[in-house]
């Protein structure tokens, strides 16, 4: 499983910064060579927007695994937030 932590370090102090995004992707079709990807992602309330804290999952298909797994990642984080800007997205509990 790969897991991306996205935080916020207000004017680049690490110890004042808070997570306020996250994202895990697990494989779905035995580490093949074109695999399959499940994708859970969350993110914290945005005062900014007025968004409460949510929560949304997706599946990134026939992802060929020689690719960066920045490629990964970025088709992960696209389909992601998709869901959250078309308001797919369902609120954190």
């Amino acid at each position: 499983m790969i897991v991306v932590q996205i935080s916020v370090h207000p004017s680049g102090d690490p110890i004042n910064s808070r997570e306020i995004a996250r994202m895990s992707i697990g494989n779905i079709s035995d580490m093949s060579e074109i695999s399959n990807y499940i994708v859970f992602a969350t993110e914290d309330k945005n005062p900014l927007t007025h968004k409460p804290a949510r929560r949304t999952t997706t599946e990134v298909k026939d992802h060929h695994r020689t690719q960066s797994v920045w490629a990964l990642i970025a088709k992960a984080a696209q389909k992601a937030a998709t869901n959250f800007n078309g308001e797919a997205a369902k609120p954190c509990p």
